[in-house]
């Protein structure tokens, strides 16, 4: 089943999950969810520490994605790194 999930931008718990059993129209079946999770404050309550998540007000982010490093700057990173840079990059 998927779903949709918001984190806290304070402590990154997670804040809300709405589940979506399926797809039909995603243009008429997201707005809906993502307005409830907006219009509720208690769900945007994080359990945790108590942080509003500003809902739709937020910036929007991914935490799936890790930043891309700039090539220029990783052997600076792989200094700083107390284990070194990673096996087959010197």
């Amino acid at each position: 089943m998927d779903g949709f999930e918001w984190a806290c931008f304070e402590c990154a718990h997670l804040v809300y999950r709405v589940e979506v059993p399926k797809f039909g129209a995603l243009d008429e079946d997201l707005p809906p969810l993502f307005a409830a999770f907006d219009a509720d404050e208690a769900a945007r309550t994080c359990p945790n520490c108590g942080a509003i998540h500003p809902g739709a007000e937020g910036p929007i982010v991914s935490p799936t994605v890790t930043p891309a490093v700039d090539s220029s700057t990783a052997s600076e990173l792989d200094e700083a790194d107390p284990l070194g840079p990673p096996a087959g990059r010197v």
